[in-house]
């Protein structure tokens, strides 16, 4: 099991901004409800799927931090346009992405990698 550990004075900064992908089941689901569900609030996880349809064992499981640290979105990894609009969404919105977690077995983060507006980790789960 994975167990991310900071030290005392990470725990008043703002928390990581996290993108998982593939979060309607397996690998993705399960990293976006461990951070989300940190006790510490150390990470903001954006979990996204395809089909929003099969949010349902991501929202029971994440229901008690839904719209605070585990936000969902809609995103199709297979469409650049998808993956931009949530990009920039996220980076509109706090300036940074941290962390993406990738829980599929194609690479189409080549533009996020390359933006000088993102200083990411990226975690590849391939399928």
């Amino acid at each position: 099991m994975f167990q991310y550990s900071a030290s005392p004075a990470r725990t008043n900064m703002a928390p990581k901004i996290v993108l998982v992908t593939g979060c309607s089941t397996g690998i993705g689901l399960s990293a976006a409800i461990l951070l989300a569900n940190d006790k510490n609030k150390r990470f903001k996880v954006y979990a996204t799927m395809r089909n929003l349809e099969k949010k349902g064992a991501l929202e029971e499981q994440g229901k008690n931090v839904l719209g605070d640290t585990l936000i969902i979105k809609a995103m199709d990894v297979c469409s650049d346009d998808s993956v931009n609009a949530v990009v920039e969404e996220l980076l509109a919105d706090h300036q940074k992405i941290d962390v993406v977690s990738k829980s599929f077995s194609l690479s189409v983060f080549r533009g996020l990698r390359s933006s000088s507006s993102v200083n990411t980790l990226v975690l590849s789960h391939g399928n």
